[in-house]
């Protein structure tokens, strides 16, 4: 996130551009990936929620909707259902 700002109604957050978008749609048009991109998509997938964990932030909607493709790298969207979670134990179940 570069930043955000709001106004009455709303929150705006200033993020990083996805030229290539949502995973979801790439994934519908191809029908498939093949297995080395889905393994570097995994791999970056896991170190992304590794690094959040870190942090004890829990995503709780990870989906294709929800992983943008910046030019082969894959970035982490829609924190919408996320939550800090020091003591890493929650009481909900939640996400699509």
């Amino acid at each position: 996130m570069y930043g955000f700002f709001y106004d009455e109604e709303k929150i705006y957050l200033i993020l990083e551009w996805a030229p290539e978008g949502e995973l979801f749609h790439d994934l519908k048009a191809k029908g498939r990936y093949q297995e080395e991109q889905a393994a570097e998509y995994i791999y970056q997938v896991s170190e992304a929620l590794k690094y959040m964990h870190t942090k004890d932030v829990m995503h709780r909607d990870l989906k294709p909707e929800n992983l943008l493709d910046c030019d082969g790298t894959i970035k982490l969207a829609d924190f919408g259902w996320s939550v800090h979670a020091p003591s890493q134990r929650r009481q909900t179940i939640c996400g699509t």
